[in-house]
């Protein structure tokens, strides 16, 4: 058991064997000027500062091979490119 430090407040952890990482809809659509985003009326200016932070933390969670398991990349694309992505 370890303690993950956040705020409000500390995050308790039984085990790295009980954790995932989950990170959804990182696309430029949703998050560059220009894009569907943007499109409906968002203001998606600040969005992209997240992008260095969630590749350090999911490089550190790759490094401690959370819950042991392969990581599972998946990528849908819409339009005459659409291509569907899964790496093991």
């Amino acid at each position: 058991m370890f303690l993950i430090p956040a705020l409000p407040y500390e995050y308790e952890v039984p085990g790295l064997s009980q954790l995932a990482l989950v990170i959804i809809d990182m696309q430029r659509d949703f998050l560059e000027p220009g894009g569907f985003g943007e499109m409906l009326g968002n203001d998606v200016t600040q969005l992209g500062s997240i992008v260095p932070t969630l590749e350090e933390l999911l490089d550190f969670c790759r490094q401690l091979e959370i819950a042991g398991a392969p990581h599972c990349t998946r990528r849908v694309s819409v339009g005459r490119n659409a291509e569907v992505m899964i790496e093991p």
